[in-house]
């Protein structure tokens, strides 16, 4: 913990680019210390350019951004910020988080900045925009992602945007932006190639890269720990959507080790993620009807909720697929060969 003095001088060099109706709340609260620069409309498209933030801010200190329209979640946001290292390159603060404990203990920190999706009201600071000269082209969230991110979440249940769809979505990053990003990431950890390959293939369909995850997927069938590529490349069909190769897919797999993680961890990590006792019911219903895990009941329910959009079927599917996503990434991670 930072004490009062650090404090006040790191809120006097920090930016906050919020809602103008937040700063407005705010100013009548007498909580504003810090710079705070307003844009018009809280509503979100897309992630800003790098270049229309810093037209609004300084270069030379850090900037934080969110398009967060609570005034109570904005407070909070900020204060847990303040509470971040003094050096840190980029932070994020979660309004809630998406990665069970024992997952996130399994998974290198240096993939912890691409386990959990960013969401707009989500606050993303990065220190000094000048000292990188990034790309003014990208969005505030493809810069982000370049960075060793520090992080904290608020305490609260998911928003069921924070999982990857049923079915095909579009990724609101850039892919050359991006892409680079995940390598360089995966080329520092001590695993095998195929492993790396493995990793870079699950992150990219954790982010909606469809067409890229299957690039690697399909080009190392049998590999992985074991055949990790081929199951990376059945849940790619399975979002496709076409189910008869994803089930060809998850045949040529047959059984892998992290399915049987899923069967004993599965509705406990739901219920840290705040999963309702019918959603859990939902689950073992769907997916863990005799008990084991079962990969081609998964098909089955991805089927239903992209049949049945905004419902709790499709939401209770988003989850169970992040927590698969998230279960095969930490078993590559803890049971792939090392390099050295």
């Amino acid at each position: 913990m930072i004490n009062e003095s650090d404090r006040q001088s790191k809120e006097t060099d920090m930016q906050f680019v919020l809602p103008d109706s937040i700063i407005t709340d705010m100013s009548e609260t007498g909580s504003v210390d810090d710079t705070f620069l307003a844009f018009a409309s809280p509503e979100w498209k897309a992630w800003p350019t790098v270049a229309s933030i810093t037209k609004l801010a300084s270069t030379k200190s850090p900037i934080a951004l969110t398009f967060n329209s609570n005034v109570a979640v904005v407070q909070s946001m900020i204060a847990s910020l303040h509470d971040l290292p003094r050096d840190f390159s980029a932070a994020a603060v979660y309004t809630n988080d998406s990665v069970p404990v024992e997952l996130l203990a399994k998974i290198p920190p240096i993939l912890h900045r691409f386990l959990r999706r960013l969401l707009p009201e989500d606050m993303l600071a990065i220190a000094s925009v000048s000292s990188w000269k990034p790309n003014v082209n990208a969005s505030w969230l493809d810069a982000f992602l370049k960075f060793d991110a520090e992080s904290v979440a608020l305490p609260g249940a998911c928003n069921p945007d924070r999982f990857p769809a049923a079915g095909p979505e579009h990724s609101i990053i850039r892919t050359d932006e991006f892409l680079p990003a995940v390598q360089a990431a995966a080329d520092l950890l001590k695993l095998s190639s195929a492993a790396r390959r493995c990793i870079e293939s699950g992150i990219l369909l954790l982010w909606d890269f469809l067409d890229e995850s299957h690039e690697i997927s399909q080009t190392m069938e049998g590999k992985g720990s074991p055949r990790t590529a081929d199951y990376w490349h059945a849940i790619m069909h399975r979002r496709e959507p076409d189910a008869g190769n994803a089930s060809y897919w998850f045949r040529r797999v047959g059984s892998h080790p992290a399915f049987d993680v899923l069967t004993d961890k599965l509705i406990l990590w739901m219920s840290e993620l705040g999963a309702t006792e019918s959603q859990k019911s939902l689950a073992r219903s769907k997916v863990l009807p005799k008990g084991p895990f079962d990969p081609f009941g998964m098909v089955e329910f991805s089927t239903a909720a992209i049949r049945n959009p905004s419902t709790e079927l499709n939401n209770t599917f988003r989850m169970v697929q992040y927590l698969e996503i998230l279960n095969l990434l930490a078993w590559t991670c803890s049971h792939s060969a090392c390099t050295v």
